[in-house]
């Protein structure tokens, strides 16, 4: 870190993963990014689309004199995650050069080091992300959107974690995923009226052929 502006480091797998869940084109414009919630000792970043949330903290040692919320609109982190080089591992420096805009690397190979892109933070109260952890599990099944899952797991698979376990929470609250250590995936269950319940299934009759060759038989018989 070459000067003394605050600044606060983002893992880049992170910020991948946070941006899957994300919002795309929504009316509430500050769930089209990503939040980073930071202080000295730690960066959290935070994003919904409303139905589900991913929420990702890891211990850093950031320029900071007091806790900072930045929200990124989704086209910077496109930018950055476009240039991006797969080989790096080192994080990301977000740098505040005034009291709205920050700034962050453009990490391509072929750029150099200090090429940096501008932004100005989303003004806005991001849904308040400590809320929605519930405190307690019931167990209970409940349903969930398969492109809902996709994305989490995906999510997930960023950061290592290709195959979490998802803790489920009934029929109306929301089910916990847990990638990894302070890494938790929130996804709200499918309300569908019109689903059976499994005291009214029925096994189609369809899949049992062995019905219908029983049938052949009589049926050569008549024609004969």
């Amino acid at each position: 870190m070459s000067d003394q502006k605050p600044s606060i480091l983002v893992d880049l797998a992170y910020l991948k993963a946070a941006l899957r869940i994300a919002a795309k084109e929504d009316i509430r414009y500050f769930l089209n990014g990503v939040c980073i919630h930071a202080d000295a000792t730690q960066t959290t970043l935070v994003a919904t689309n409303g139905h589900m949330m991913i929420i990702l903290r890891k211990p850093t040692e950031n320029r900071l004199t007091e806790e900072t919320t930045v929200i990124i609109p989704r086209d910077i982190i496109e930018n950055i995650l476009r240039l991006s080089s797969k080989k790096i591992t080192l994080p990301l420096e977000l740098l505040q050069e005034d009291d709205t805009t920050w700034s962050a690397p453009l990490t391509s190979i072929s750029l150099d080091s200090r090429t940096r892109i501008q932004f100005k933070r989303i003004e806005a109260n991001f849904p308040n992300w400590h809320k929605v952890v519930p405190k307690a599990l019931s167990g209970e099944a409940g349903q969930y959107s398969a492109k809902l899952l996709r994305a989490m797991q995906s999510a997930s698979a960023d950061i290592g974690a290709p195959f979490p376990p998802l803790l489920q929470n009934g029929p109306t609250g929301a089910g916990v995923m847990v990638m990894a250590l302070d890494c938790l995936g929130i996804i709200m269950p499918m309300i569908d009226k019109r689903a059976i319940a499994p005291a009214d299934w029925k096994r189609p009759g369809w899949l049992d052929p062995q019905e219908d060759a029983a049938q052949e038989p009589a049926e050569a018989e008549a024609t004969a």
